[in-house]
């Protein structure tokens, strides 16, 4: 059995700790700035700006981050790929993990790799 209700406590707990983590980052910004009432989320999606948000997944890989991007596949929907805002948004996003299992150092840890990726990043 799982504990739904520690589950949703916990995942919400770790969002706005990890938005915390990240606030003085300018190069990121959260996509959902505040959760709604029954937001369960499994990660934290921001949108990266002045760098390549596949240069910068990729530096996190190196760093062993594992990240999501969920919208990868939109540049080839084409229910979608011929609205250029919706493929550029969808270019900028990247999912920092902020679910149950995760815990406060791990999320330190991102947003610490995240800032030093940032200071070696080349352009976008």
């Amino acid at each position: 059995r799982l504990d739904w209700a520690g589950i949703h406590q916990r995942r919400r707990e770790n969002y706005v700790n990890l938005l915390d983590a990240i606030s003085g980052i300018p190069q990121l910004s959260p996509v959902f700035p505040a959760l709604t009432a029954e937001a369960m989320p499994l990660g934290l999606p921001v949108y990266i700006s002045g760098i390549s948000r596949d240069w910068l997944w990729d530096e996190l890989g190196k760093a062993g981050i594992g990240l999501t991007i969920h919208w990868q596949d939109i540049p080839h929907d084409p229910r979608l790929n011929e609205d250029a805002t919706i493929v550029e948004m969808a270019g900028r996003m990247l999912t920092l993990v902020c679910d149950q299992r995760t815990s406060r150092k791990q999320m330190d840890n991102m947003a610490e790799t995240v800032k030093c990726c940032l200071r070696n990043a080349g352009p976008a």
